[in-house]
């Protein structure tokens, strides 16, 4: 199957959620990521003035066998916004990686924040 033809019959499969429970405060696949940065393109986001400062920081990472394609590591995320606005997540992103073309591709994502409540104003970051 040619990649234009791959590419047409994904998008037009449904999108299948897997519910993460009560707990999950976003569920987002990719069609709703793609749907986010097209948002960005079309000059009507609203957006922070002057932009955030954020520094991302990975690392612990476990590695299960590759024939199974888990992987865990850990993060810390800071952003800072003019003087008084600053925001610290920390937590864990669990993968499962599939080979693709003798490629290691992440196939799932699930991202574990370390706090169990999100005091923060808005969540303007990708974690």
């Amino acid at each position: 199957m040619n990649t234009k033809r791959a590419h047409q019959a994904a998008a037009a499969r449904p999108v299948m959620l897997i519910p993460l429970g009560d707990l999950a405060i976003l569920e987002e696949h990719r069609h709703y990521l793609e749907m986010r940065v097209a948002r960005l393109d079309c000059g009507m986001a609203w957006a922070e003035d002057p932009p955030s400062r954020t520094r991302h920081l990975i690392g612990n990472l476990e590695a299960a066998l590759l024939e199974n394609g888990e992987a865990k590591t850990a993060f810390l995320v800071y952003r800072s916004h003019l003087e008084t606005d600053h925001q610290l997540l920390s937590g864990c992103c669990e993968h499962l990686l599939r080979k693709v073309n003798s490629a290691w591709k992440v196939s799932r994502r699930t991202i574990v924040l370390d706090a169990n409540v999100l005091l923060d104003k808005n969540l303007s970051v990708f974690l």
